[in-house]
């Protein structure tokens, strides 16, 4: 290219002529000049990458369909679910299908898996060349490092490794869930080994199912057993009642108190009738007690009279008396000892019948108590056997509808993927590369092989 003129020739309005603005065809111009170097920088790019896939872990993958079906419940009773006093609305299937999505990756179902297959366990990696095993041992070595790195910038210490966790981590990772909107789930795990991804996705599905059935079955396993606890408090509640109405009849000395009352206040009229007629034959026997007396009394001043005076006293008249009065003060004894006992009966019965309404009011509360425990009762045994029925579910809502395969052919690296990668990538770079040092004209950090003037870049004319 011509040499630039000298600044004392070119007049200071036209500095803008001065600059060089490339054109496409000058781009064009400029990396067909670096056509070699954009060709070996490319190519190299592109070995390395598909070199790269060599010496990387294959990922094999396993699939598993599974089908959710929505169950219908039988219920003997109307319930109704409510949060914060209202009823809660009926889910749209979006969200249950990212439920399905968030319990599949959740840990009850990744941490089970990890134990049941050993996936935490450390096992020996097949034998390759030592290339290989130079590249994986470099590969754990850094990512161990980063590890640290990372545990240090966090928390400022360094935590030991925890296995099961990783193994969680990685699992969860290598688990993808898919759903298009309809009722079947696509489970799709990946990992290094050909013979795990199947074990895993199937274990997978069955935890996902027994864990949904847990879930159905476990809220009628819990009110089953709070249920059978309330059951027997309430049956014993109504054996302390049945022993209490049985104490009280007991001691009312009756096994049923209306009865009870009804004959104890018949009996009282009938002993006070009794003691009426009792009184009067005391009387009359008092009346008969006391003329006996003024008899014998008559008789006995009659004897000691002339006989003109007084008249004829027979003495087997007075021994007759005397023996009659006698008899008829034993009557009167007699009269007077049972109408005392008659008293005393009476009382006493007065004293049960004015009981007897105290009694009934305690008989008439433990009697209701007893019916409303009876009620109680029916419907707890009835809420016992709708959780039975809910924690009988056999099968769950979602099912596998078709079980994972064993992979034949590993799906990543794919080398044509890499390299294509590659490719684009290092062309990118490539052109920028050579755009951006010829643009900066390196030339002039180095006296030597600085340009003589200024102006126009110099463009390389390599072949």
């Amino acid at each position: 290219m011509d040499e630039p003129a000298g600044p004392s020739a070119q007049p200071a309005a036209d500095w803008r002529q001065a600059l060089f603005v490339p054109s496409f065809k000058d781009y064009l111009r400029l990396l067909a000049a670096e056509r070699m170097f954009l060709a070996v920088f490319s190519l190299s790019a592109v070995l390395t990458a598909v070199a790269l896939t060599y010496v990387s872990s294959e990922r094999y993958e396993a699939r598993a369909a599974l089908f959710y079906r929505p169950q219908e419940v039988t219920r003997f009773s109307g319930k109704e679910a409510r949060a914060f006093g209202s009823p809660v609305p009926q889910g749209p299937f979006k969200v249950i299908s990212q439920t399905v999505q968030e319990v599949m990756l959740s840990d009850s179902i990744l941490r089970p898996v990890v134990s049941e297959l050993n996936l935490a366990a450390v096992e020996p990696r097949p034998p390759a060349v030592w290339y290989v095993e130079l590249y994986r041992e470099i590969k754990d070595w850094l990512l161990d490092r980063l590890a640290d790195g990372w545990s240090l910038l966090k928390y400022g210490r360094l935590f030991p490794a925890d296995r099961v966790e990783n193994a969680v981590d990685a699992l969860r990772a290598n688990v993808i869930v898919r759903n298009r909107d309809s009722y079947v789930f696509e489970l799709i795990v990946r990992d290094t080994r050909p013979d795990r991804p199947a074990k895993i996705a199937q274990a997978l599905a069955n935890g996902v199912s027994e864990w949904l059935v847990g879930q159905e079955t476990l809220p009628g396993r819990e009110r089953a057993r709070q249920l059978s606890t309330l059951i027997a408090a309430k049956e014993r509640d109504i054996s302390r009642l049945h022993e209490q109405v049985s104490e009280l009849l007991k001691s009312q000395g009756t096994a049923s108190l209306p009865l009870e009352t009804e004959r104890t206040t018949s009996g009282a009229h009938d002993l006070k009738l009794e003691e009426k007629r009792l009184a009067a034959e005391i009387a009359d026997k008092q009346a008969v007690v006391a003329t006996l007396g003024q008899r014998l009394t008559q008789a006995l001043v009659s004897q000691g009279a002339p006989r003109g005076r007084g008249g004829f006293f027979n003495p087997d008249d007075g021994k007759k008396m005397a023996s009659d009065r006698l008899f008829t003060e034993i009557q009167l004894r007699g009269a007077i000892a049972q109408d005392e006992v008659l008293k005393a009966e009476i009382d006493g019965m007065e004293r049960q019948v004015a009981e007897f309404p105290r009694a009934q009011a305690r008989l008439s509360e433990l009697e209701t108590a007893l019916d409303a425990s009876k009620r109680d009762l029916v419907e707890l045994r009835a809420d016992l056997q709708e959780a039975e029925l809910r924690s009988s579910v056999p099968v769950a809502e979602l099912r596998i509808l078709s079980p994972a395969a064993a992979p034949v052919r590993p799906v990543s690296p794919i080398k044509i993927y890499h390299a294509g990668l590659a490719l684009v990538v290092s062309l990118v770079l490539g052109v920028g590369m050579v755009i951006a040092l010829t643009m900066l004209d390196l030339r002039a950090l180095f006296s030597s092989k600085a340009p003589k003037g200024r102006g126009q870049p110099q463009v390389s004319q390599g072949a």
